[in-house]
């Protein structure tokens, strides 16, 4: 009997350069579940808005939790400084683990393998000032629990400082949940559903 060779697989290489790490390249998940964040700007800020609501959607893979929630802020008093936005806090309905966030390499201390170290945060200018002001934050949880912290990582504003603002808040999040123990209390509460698309 001839000898038949099976048939070539076709495969492609695609190589991501743009990123500084690998794991900043790493897709989401598909998202389906409604989520909800409390964004908290640190007590210091004089900002016309002390907090806010961010809605969007996560996904649950074991114990790995992605999620995305963003907000329209209209006519913030001034563009956010580093003392707005350095110390603020996240509050999360799903409590994670220290560590989890992956804002620095802890492969030496944590064990597990963490979905992704893209925890970041986006205040980004809209309308007259598209392109104009944007902050990166990262959000680390600091201890288990349902509170991140978030540190500036990059300010750039070319707005004017002293006239208000509107700004899109985008918060990308990626950690791992906090197995259920009767010590820790979630008292966050979620939104209702959204409801369906049309």
């Amino acid at each position: 009997m001839p000898y038949v060779c099976a048939p070539k697989v076709q495969r492609a290489k695609i190589m991501l350069e743009d990123c500084e790490r690998k794991a900043l390249c790493d897709p989401l998940r598909s998202l389906i579940s409604d989520w909800s964040v409390d964004f908290i700007f640190p007590p210091d800020s004089n900002l016309n808005i002390t907090s806010f609501q961010a809605v969007g959607l996560f996904s649950k893979c074991h114990k790995e939790i992605d999620s995305v929630a963003q907000k329209y802020l209209v006519n913030v008093s001034r563009p956010p400084t580093f003392a707005d936005l350095n110390g603020a806090r996240i509050k999360i309905q799903i409590p994670g683990i220290k560590g989890s966030t992956c804002i620095e390499d802890t492969s030496d201390r944590y064990p597990y393998d963490v979905c992704g170290c893209n925890v970041e945060v986006y205040f980004l200018g809209q309308g007259d000032e598209v392109g104009k002001y944007t902050a990166i934050l990262k959000a680390e949880l600091l201890s288990t629990g349902n509170e991140m912290v978030c540190r500036v990582r990059q300010i750039e504003n070319e707005a004017d400082p002293d006239r208000p603002i509107d700004l899109i808040f985008v918060a990308l999040l990626r950690y791992i949940e906090q197995p259920v123990k009767s010590a820790l209390l979630n008292t966050f509460q979620t939104p209702p559903p959204f409801g369906e698309m049309d």
